[in-house]
């Protein structure tokens, strides 16, 4: 509310957020089902009202596109082909967040050696920032081991070898 931005990639987006934001999404399937060979999920970017350039991806998107949000206070940026809106800013306060709906686009397959990854350095163009704080709590990575025998207790196959280890050991 204090005139921050922030860019949020997220296929499903719940709880306060989604309240404070009023906004609600939902997964197209058809693209999942094959109809021809080069079928493709695209992107249309609105520069402006009258130019517009489009994105393709071949593949490895899932495509989720925003079926409610509050229109006094959001802008759509970009929609898919079907015109479902997939990229948007709301402002809160003398801030804005934007919000997209298919974080895919920034993966290494659909950056590199693609025409299609300009789309993704202009989502992000918005921030017009300094500074950038990246965070990826929510990657599989992100395991928090505080302890050095955690990550053993945690595999059951290493768990299972310790607690032989130990058994041994008392044997002996």
């Amino acid at each position: 509310e204090e005139g921050n931005k922030v860019l949020l990639a997220a296929n499903s987006i719940n709880g306060l957020l989604a309240d404070t934001l009023k906004l609600k999404t939902n997964m197209e399937f058809s693209y999942f089902i094959p109809a021809k060979a080069d079928s493709v999920f695209s992107v249309v970017y609105h520069q402006g009202q009258k130019d517009q350039k489009v994105f393709a991806y071949r593949d490895g998107i899932t495509p989720v596109y925003f079926t409610s949000f509050d229109t006094l206070k959001t802008n759509v940026i970009a929609e898919d082909l079907k015109k479902n809106p997939i990229y948007i800013s709301v402002k809160l306060g003398k801030g804005e967040f934007y919000v997209l709906s298919v974080p895919d686009i920034y993966c290494n397959y659909n950056v590199v050696n693609k025409p299609s990854r300009q789309f993704a350095y202009t989502t992000m163009s918005y921030l017009n920032a300094p500074v950038v704080r990246w965070d990826e709590y929510y990657k599989t990575y992100n395991d928090h081991i505080t302890s050095k025998l955690q990550f053993i207790f945690n595999n059951d196959s290493l768990y299972a070898a310790y607690g032989l280890t130990l058994l041994s050991i008392l044997f002996f």
